[in-house]
């Protein structure tokens, strides 16, 4: 079982011995066959995600990672391969926290919003931590709802906040930050807005 630090991973953007770009071959001999998979279609009979306990691994059309993604999780695990090390880390646990657990580690982050629900905490190593703000029916609960990082991410240009930068993730990856989970494979889910910032606390906080 390979062991995974949330927090190292939150600092560097690697995911334990897991690096975005890697190919199917290279996760199944770094962390050995996953729990579960899907992403099949009529056209693509190769599975494009595999789950690991709470983590998503996505892939992309030419078979390599582009996206590691969580989300739909209480205290995050690794399932039967992978011996992850949440760090503070929660569904729900409010965003006001989750900063200042990142300031005390000194790890800066921007605070980006969309025109909905969601609020992002985004980080230079290019992964996003997002957060529903006020209790809605169509929404999940408040407080941290998805971890997501994405190959080709980059850094918001200031021009745009986050819509570029969503932008080449829908073009590299087939999603947004709010990207389609194993779960909602199965079932609808409205489409993700386009994000703008509404506030910004340095360029860097």
């Amino acid at each position: 079982m390979k062991r995974v630090s949330v927090l190292a991973w939150l600092r560097t953007g690697t995911f334990g011995p897991v690096a975005l770009g890697a190919t199917r071959s290279q996760v199944q001999l770094a962390s050995g066959e996953p729990d579960d998979s899907g992403g099949t279609s009529r056209r693509r009979r190769t599975p494009s995600i595999w789950k690991y306990g709470d983590i998503e691994l996505h892939f992309g059309v030419d078979g390599r990672v582009c996206l590691v993604y969580l989300d739909h999780f209480q205290v995050p695990t690794g399932g039967a391969a992978i011996d992850l090390d949440p760090w503070v880390l929660r569904g729900g646990l409010p965003r006001e926290d989750v900063a200042r657990h990142l300031t005390a580690e000194h790890i800066a982050f921007r605070v980006l919003g969309d025109s909905g629900n969601d609020v992002h905490l985004v980080l230079p190593a290019d992964i996003t931590l997002t957060f529903i703000e006020h209790r809605t029916p169509s929404c999940p609960p408040v407080g941290l709802s998805s971890i997501s990082h994405c190959l080709g991410g980059g850094r918001a240009p200031p021009d745009r906040g986050l819509n570029r930068q969503g932008d080449a993730r829908r073009q590299t990856c087939g999603s947004g930050v709010g990207a389609p989970s194993l779960r909602s494979l199965y079932r609808h889910r409205p489409p993700h807005r386009s994000i703008s910032p509404v506030t910004t606390q340095g360029p860097w906080t």
